[in-house]
């Protein structure tokens, strides 16, 4: 996958619903779009009807990261597993390290897949949040360094982050496997733009914890219209 198509992918993002989709297929839970506070209740009660072992995330532009966090969080303690299935930026990422065994889905060839990390801002004005970065630490297991998690969360611009991809998406080694976008980036332009990152990648890094791909079944949960202008989580059980 050249540096073009990769930023193509995560220039801009769709228009998401403001909470969440949940879709169970246990052992299997789908989440995707947008985090919100309000989703946190939705896990308990997918935690509390099914037998869950794996988080697959599909499209999310990220959201609120406190929620993000905290399942994330719950996702470490009880040794699930996670698997990135689309963009997954910001506060999704964030959930996607909670997994024990962390990994890239075996069909991402078929569908844009990247995990974008940054720091923590305001709803409303997008001003940075100083906030520390152990969690980025604690959930790669001691592989992430301390200077590596500053230079993500430090970004000042809401925008730009630090985007991971998997090795099977590049044409060859000389492609790096880790761009970091500070945000002001012609959208156009981020793949002269953005730094290469050539001395990291998602399993040094501790992001991923093998670049072995994982198959799992097709995301087929649908919402309806009605469900979508809610504008509220959605739970395929509902």
């Amino acid at each position: 996958m050249t540096m073009r198509i990769l930023l193509a992918l995560v220039a801009v993002a769709p228009n998401f619903i403001h909470a969440m989709t949940f879709d169970a297929k246990p052992p299997l839970l789908y989440l995707g779009g947008k985090v919100a506070t309000s989703d946190w209740a939705a896990w308990e009660d997918a935690m509390q009807r099914f037998r869950i072992d794996t988080v697959v995330f599909g499209n999310s532009p990220g959201g609120d990261s406190g929620t993000g966090r905290r399942i994330g969080a719950y996702i470490r303690d009880h040794a699930m597993k996670t698997v990135v299935a689309g963009r997954c930026i910001s506060a999704c990422a964030s959930m996607f390290l909670g997994g024990v065994e962390r990994q890239f889905i075996a069909a991402h060839r078929n569908q844009p897949t990247v995990l974008g990390y940054h720091g923590t801002y305001r709803r409303n004005t997008g001003e940075r949040v100083e906030r520390s970065a152990d969690y980025f630490l604690s959930m790669t297991d001691g592989k992430m360094s301390d200077d590596l998690a500053r230079t993500f969360t430090g970004l000042d611009n809401q925008r730009g982050a630090l985007y991971f991809i998997h090795r099977a998406q590049v044409a060859d080694d000389s492609q790096a496997l880790a761009y970091l976008c500070e945000g002001e980036e012609d959208d156009t332009r981020r793949d002269k733009q953005c730094v290469n990152r050539k001395d990291i990648d998602a399993v040094t890094s501790g992001v991923l914890t093998t670049w072995e791909l994982r198959d799992v079944p097709p995301w087929s949960f649908e919402p309806t219209r009605r469900q979508r202008e809610r504008g509220v989580t959605i739970k395929s059980w509902d």
